[in-house]
């Protein structure tokens, strides 16, 4: 799971790791998101992607 790096007013970096601050349906839409970037990069650059998903643009 991705962590995410912002910046306080102060100038000091708070990391928030979505694994332990998110719910779980924040976990769903992460795991949709990356397999969804997974099929795009197979489609951008000819991969071997199992294409189980229909791409509609």
């Amino acid at each position: 799971m991705p962590i995410i790096e912002v910046a306080l007013p102060n100038g000091r970096l708070k990391y928030y790791d979505l694994r332990f601050d998110s719910s779980g349906s924040d976990h769903i839409r992460a795991m949709w998101a990356y397999y969804i970037a997974l099929l795009e990069t197979s489609y951008a650059k000819d991969g071997s992607h199992p294409l189980l998903l229909k791409r509609f643009s």
